[in-house]
């Protein structure tokens, strides 16, 4: 069987060509460099050029048995609500986040019927305090704290930033309100 280039990334030495690609990735690499797109298109070349040896996996075959229990999902589900503002900073508590991961009832309301798991736990920054210069490190610290602690609470945050909470209209002067 005559040999031929692998286009599929995988490399069967007796099947396949094996190219000293050592020339075309430094061609690449200066081509990406010169058009300042270095970040977004480095791993292109190695993926173009490069044999790879082929590596033999057997599938593994996962039963799961099906079941009727309420389980927290850490994807979707119920979402707590969480906001704070740059000029009074209220940090997230891993123990509070780690209880809403637990079943409990939604709003810790008695009347409540039924029970939830929230790994979801939505987080406002608002920057009121930043809009005419730079965050400051000791926001940006108290974030760092925030994150660490939904991380140790097994919470996963929807992170969203805003300058303010006001939308008059006298605030934009191009017409546009923040969403």
């Amino acid at each position: 069987m005559a040999k031929k280039f692998s286009i599929t990334g995988t490399c069967i030495p007796s099947r396949h060509y094996l190219a000293d690609t050592l020339a075309k990735l430094k061609r690449s690499k200066y081509i990406i460099t010169a058009m300042s797109i270095y970040p977004l298109f480095a791993a292109i070349p190695f993926l173009l050029f490069q044999c790879l040896p082929a590596t033999a996996q057997q599938p593994v075959m996962v039963s799961y048995t099906p079941s009727a229990a309420d389980f927290v999902n850490p994807e979707r589900g119920f979402m707590r609500f969480t906001e704070t503002t740059s000029g009074d900073y209220i940090p997230l508590s891993s123990n509070q986040m780690a209880s809403w991961r637990s079943l409990h009832l939604p709003g810790g309301d008695p009347a409540a019927d039924y029970a939830i798991y929230a790994s979801l736990v939505y987080r406002g920054f608002y920057l009121e305090s930043f809009t005419n210069g730079p965050i400051s490190t000791a926001y940006l610290s108290a974030m760092q704290e925030d994150f660490d602690a939904a991380r140790l609470a097994g919470v996963k945050l929807i992170v969203r930033f805003a300058y303010t909470q006001k939308t008059t209209a006298s605030l934009f002067k191009n017409g546009f309100n923040p969403c």
